[in-house]
């Protein structure tokens, strides 16, 4: 991650921002850090720790989910720009 290149924003931020669940929840934030402490299929969420706060951006939440599809289907289905826009659509800026 690029911290000088990147949007941060906080894990609150990021699970807001991301698509609700199956339940109409939003993303939990601890859901989000487990994708940073642990991972998932051995893809983890790039994060720092600012101060007393865990960050990442929003191009680290593209490219986890665009690993994570890698790792689970061997290949990989949807293009950068496609990331991009549909998190885009979803109120990553």
């Amino acid at each position: 991650m690029s911290l000088e290149n990147e949007r941060l924003i906080d894990f609150a931020e990021a699970a807001r921002n991301l698509p609700r669940t199956s339940a109409g929840r939003h993303m939990s934030v601890k859901t989000v850090y487990r994708w940073a402490a642990h991972g998932i299929k051995g893809v983890r969420l790039e994060a720092v720790k600012v101060g007393a706060r865990w960050m990442t951006s929003v191009e680290a939440c593209w490219r986890f989910f665009r690993e994570l599809t890698t790792a689970e289907t061997g290949r990989v289905s949807i293009s950068d720009e496609s990331v991009r826009q549909q998190l885009t659509e979803k109120g990553f800026k």
